[in-house]
């Protein structure tokens, strides 16, 4: 049999048309990076899964009532969901338009018109395992999230051959960095009450970037440290999500004060400009894939605290994917010979885009998950001081969780026997 016999007539959602060409994309997503010291000539690489099948199609209809299948064709691309596509050379399966469909018409071709457009297969995700292990899940997202930004910096910044003004700019962005992860463990060390292990370690790090700028790949490796070991500390805070909230923040503002490079058209400027933005692109991404790491070890107590941290952090990686940072136009567009001037770019930050999208997804489906088992809070005031046993039994009808009260609002309660009227308190509404 061959492949005539196996040929389909295309359509979608019913809508019939002709194929004039078609391509696809198949394969593996990958993170690549690059190990120190490492002299077998290759990349190290963790493999992500099996890419989602891509299909363009240019699509032509002609004849006498070209527009009627032409109309019937655009109302089956603009209805929303997945859909039944007939594909001519891989047969029948579930579809999505992915972007906008392009029409073309001409008087030189009346009667006929084409439409180019790009679907995705759809897979059907079902209803999620109760026991699916989204912790892991997460975790291994972040990681993949910071290896994808380690070879991204790599790969991207360098000071080989630049002008001193270039080294001096550079060096200057890192200060403000590590000035930034010092306050962030500064800002935990008052926490705790009690100084913390690295911070000598960072004021010595701090007086070695003059060197280290030299070896982007220690340089990464070592903030990278320092951020997972701050992050980790914060497991010892009594309310570490409380904690976490303010400490999350000032990741995601990591280099934001910096200014941008002026544009220019010279090959230093421009070198500047682009070590500046993987620098940040680097360690802002790197804090934030660690706020999201340790998020999922932590132990929350309803839902209003996973859903409000899993928004926070998931907004900041929006944030961060919309930034000039992870623009890969944004490097090169100051001249159409500038690819040939700085090296780095595009591929590297689409890879950090994806890794990025990844751990977003992971994040929300894990603290999503989280938040669905926890009870809901509410907000109330006693009218009058009363002792939380007392309080217990006219919230639950159950004075046996008069301890769930008072572990609630320790600032408010200082002594279970006597619960202050007219303050308001954290209790579960759901009881």
């Amino acid at each position: 049999m061959s492949w005539a016999n196996r040929y389909q007539k295309a359509s979608f959602r019913g809508a019939k048309f002709n194929v004039e060409a078609s391509s696809a994309e198949v394969g593996r997503r990958a993170v690549f990076y690059d190990l120190p010291t490492d002299e077998s000539g290759g990349s190290a690489s963790r493999d992500m899964g099996m890419l989602p099948r891509r299909y363009s199609i240019t699509a032509v209809l002609c004849g006498d009532a070209y527009d009627a299948a032409r109309d019937d064709l655009i109302e089956a691309l603009e209805k929303s969901g997945p859909g039944d596509l007939v594909h001519p050379y891989y047969g029948k399966m579930k579809a999505v338009i992915d972007g906008p469909a392009r029409i073309t018409e001409t008087t030189a071709e009346g009667g006929l018109c084409r439409i180019e457009f790009t679907f995705r297969r759809h897979r059907d995700q079902g209803t999620p395992a109760l026991g699916m292990d989204t912790l892991s899940a997460l975790s291994q997202c972040a990681d993949i999230a910071m290896d994808a930004l380690n070879g991204d910096l790599v790969g991207s910044f360098g000071v080989d051959g630049v002008q001193e003004f270039v080294r001096a700019a550079n060096l200057d962005v890192l200060d403000n960095l590590t000035d930034g992860i010092k306050d962030i463990n500064r800002d935990i060390d008052a926490i705790l009450s009690i100084p913390g292990n690295i911070a000598s370690s960072i004021d010595e790090f701090s007086r070695a970037l003059t060197e280290l700028i030299n070896t982007p790949q220690k340089l990464i490796n070592t903030i990278q440290a320092f951020l997972a070991s701050i992050m980790n500390s914060i497991s010892r805070v009594t309310d570490a999500i409380g904690a976490l909230l303010p400490i999350s923040k000032k990741a995601a503002e990591l280099g934001s004060d910096i200014a941008s490079v002026t544009p220019a058209l010279t090959p230093m400027r421009l070198k500047q400009r682009s070590n500046q933005t993987a620098l940040i692109r680097a360690v802002r991404g790197s804090a934030i894939a660690s706020v999201a790491k340790i998020s999922a070890t932590l132990t929350y107590t309803s839902t209003q605290q996973a859903v409000t941290l899993r928004d926070t952090i998931a907004e900041q990686i929006n944030e961060l994917l919309e930034s000039e940072e992870l623009d890969s136009d944004e490097v090169y567009a100051d001249s159409a010979d500038a690819e040939n001037l700085v090296t780095g770019g595009g591929p590297q930050i689409d890879l950090v885009h994806d890794t990025m999208r990844a751990l977003r997804a992971a994040l929300i489906r894990h603290l999503s998950q989280v938040a669905g088992a926890l009870p809901a809070v509410t907000v109330f005031t006693p009218a009058e001081t009363v002792p939380a046993i007392v309080l217990a039994y006219q919230l639950y009808g159950d004075a046996s969780r008069d301890g769930d009260i008072v572990d609630r609002n320790e600032a408010v309660i200082d002594h279970p026997s006597f619960v202050p009227g007219g303050q308001a308190l954290e209790v579960i509404s759901n009881a």
